[in-house]
């Protein structure tokens, strides 16, 4: 599957289900909770992705995310 897949299998199988806008390098995959289909992200990609494209250092994108 490629991203746009799997945005639209998640879009139809839970229409509460959140993407985070701007993370798409960092998404992996599907998870289900409950059967429910969530979007799966890489942690280290998305503090990747705020280091280098925000200027974030390792500590803020850490507490960034975590948030």
């Amino acid at each position: 599957m490629n991203i746009e897949e799997i945005k639209e299998y998640i879009a139809q199988h839970n229409d509460e289900a959140l993407l985070a806008d701007g993370f798409d390098d960092a998404l992996i995959g599907i998870g289900v909770i409950f059967n429910r289909s969530l979007a799966a992200y890489d942690m280290r990609k998305c503090l990747d992705i705020l280091i280098k494209r925000d200027g974030m250092t390792e500590e803020e994108a850490v507490e960034y995310f975590e948030f």
